[in-house]
């Protein structure tokens, strides 16, 4: 199956880019990260 079947099925969608939701979620990366440094 490729790229565009999926998006005619309905299995991926376009969605528009959100900073602040990405901001935020490689900000969430970094905190795991320095725990799991943290820990070893």
């Amino acid at each position: 199956m490729d790229l565009e079947e999926c998006f005619r099925k309905g299995l991926i969608k376009k969605t528009k880019v959100d900073k602040e939701l990405i901001k935020s979620l490689i900000e969430m990366s970094n905190i795991k990260e320095k725990t799991v440094n943290m820990q070893i």
